[in-house]
């Protein structure tokens, strides 16, 4: 735990920096500001429904630098999806988890652009699923409203093809959340999410699933799930998580397989790295 607060502390003070890396003192992949996206070159897709929707505010893809380069955002979600890769592919796993010990610490934003560079790497097709039940945003990312949400295919009043969406990007399929859920925790460790997790988990061995979940320190939803998955990543911020926050997350997923952690600065202003 010590070696990820003394990361997060140096990266603070290197934010001038504008490099991506990965560390393999930590194993923390560190991702620098991203920029906005404008367009979407539309690609043909089949089984699951395309919306031919906005890129994501905070998605690297086609993000080039002033001399044509690809981004450093780029670079770092290669470097991330790469080490995620070879982790799973190590261990014969598909299914992983993204917390993060706060709110506001960039884990929605690096699931959706985990999901996305996975599914442009070729070897691999990715299925993001919002499980943030208290707080679902996933769909908001794509500007999508979706009609039906993944409760309502774990509880069986949607079939998968009526729930599920096709953002225009091949090989990348979202399971979006749409209203709250009050008991969330106990939702989560249902026997329906058992078997949900258990369905997706067999049917596309060469396909990651990506969940992305609340806080692992807003609740209890996160360690209720957590045992019907085989990895989990936790995202950081600097400046912004805290040594606490970082202490008692790392003490909650003690139990857990974490296999990375990711420090994330979201979305900046045009041209500010770390």
């Amino acid at each position: 735990m010590d070696i990820f607060i003394k990361a997060v502390e140096r990266a603070a003070k290197e934010r001038r920096s504008g490099s991506a890396g990965y560390s393999e003192e930590t194993g923390l992949v560190v991702v620098p500001g991203l920029r906005r996206v404008k367009s979407l070159q539309e690609i043909e897709y089949t089984e699951t429904p395309v919306e031919h929707l906005c890129v994501p505010a905070a998605h690297p893809v086609n993000t080039y630098t002033r001399n044509g380069e690809l981004a450093p955002s780029v670079h770092a979600y290669n470097i991330l999806r790469t080490r995620i890769l070879q982790r799973l592919e190590r261990n014969g796993w598909n299914l992983l988890a993204l917390t993060s010990p706060a709110r506001g610490n960039g884990k929605t934003t690096t699931a959706v652009n985990l999901a996305i560079s996975i599914a442009r790497s070729t070897t691999h097709s990715a299925l993001l699923v919002d499980l943030d039940l208290r707080r679902p945003s996933i769909h908001g990312h794509f500007g999508f409203d979706p009609a039906q949400g993944v409760t309502d295919l774990v509880c069986g009043r949607g079939t998968f093809q009526q729930v599920a969406f096709n953002p225009g990007i091949q090989r990348l399929t979202v399971l979006p959340g749409r209203e709250k859920v009050a008991h969330s925790s106990e939702f989560l460790s249902s026997s329906n999410m058992q078997q949900f997790v258990q369905d997706v988990r067999e049917r596309y061995p060469k396909r990651i699933v990506i969940f992305d979940m609340p806080p692992v320190l807003g609740g209890a939803d996160v360690l209720s799930f957590l045992p019907s998955v085989q990895a989990c990543l936790l995202v950081l911020e600097a400046g912004r998580t805290t040594r606490d926050e970082l202490r008692e997350a790392t003490k909650a997923l003690q139990q857990s397989t974490v296999i990375g952690t990711v420090l994330n600065r979201g979305v900046v202003e045009k041209g500010a790295t770390y």
